[in-house]
């Protein structure tokens, strides 16, 4: 168990640097002005120029300048920050992420990492309902995986699920910010709708993620939390 516990978190890591590198990578390919680009959240731990490492490596981010930042030194050339750009170059970026772990699962799963995907927006939601019951489902199956075909395809699959979670359609994930992006507003504000969206996506999002880490506690102890 304890080495399932590692290979997870190894490959939790993994993915939330790859999905994070190729936003950033994306964004500056694109000529956005990259800010910050920070692995993991909380104390931070290592910082080099715009690299942040922080440490709960629980996720990450890339930071553009954004004219819309009012509290941010703005980017000295406007048309170099992030909301100044056409709609489906923000959603590229925004996308970049998702594409990146799709394609490293594909290496793997070819054909049927895109199935991976649809099938993880289902197993997100349903698992995240009975974390108790389904979700440990679930992550017994990732354990017999990883198990039989070694961390390769534990790292696949969960890269499809990681994946899905991101394409999600609230507005603080990946999938919602494209939504967003093709939404008709004025560049330089936020809408007065946003905010409280934004809020409404985070409790939703925090609600699936703290389901989802008391299933996975709850499968390491071995059901007896």
């Amino acid at each position: 168990m304890t080495t399932f516990f590692l290979q997870l978190l190894a490959a939790w890591i993994l993915l939330v640097v790859a999905h994070v590198s190729a936003m950033a990578l994306a964004g500056v390919a694109l000529g956005v002005d990259l800010r910050e680009v920070s692995y993991g959240f909380g104390k931070e731990l290592f910082s080099r120029g715009k690299l942040k490492i922080k440490a709960v490596p629980l996720g990450g981010y890339a930071k553009f300048g954004d004219t819309r930042e009012t509290e941010a030194d703005p980017p000295a050339d406007p048309a170099t920050a992030f909301n100044h750009k056409p709609v489906a170059i923000q959603a590229i970026i925004v996308l970049a992420g998702c594409a990146v772990l799709v394609l490293l699962a594909a290496l793997v799963l070819a054909g049927a990492s895109v199935s991976e995907v649809v099938e993880g927006f289902r197993q997100i939601v349903v698992g995240a309902l009975g974390p108790k019951s389904t979700a440990q489902e679930y992550i017994h199956a990732l354990y017999a995986l990883s198990t039989t075909h070694g961390f390769p395809a534990l790292l696949a699959v969960l890269a499809t699920k990681v994946a899905a979670f991101n394409l999600l359609p609230l507005p603080v994930l990946n999938g919602g910010q494209a939504l967003l992006a093709f939404v008709p507003t004025d560049r330089n504000v936020y809408p007065d709708w946003q905010i409280p969206l934004m809020n409404i996506g985070i409790v939703l999002m925090l609600a699936l993620a703290g389901s989802w880490g008391f299933a996975i506690l709850l499968f390491l102890a071995g059901g007896k939390l």
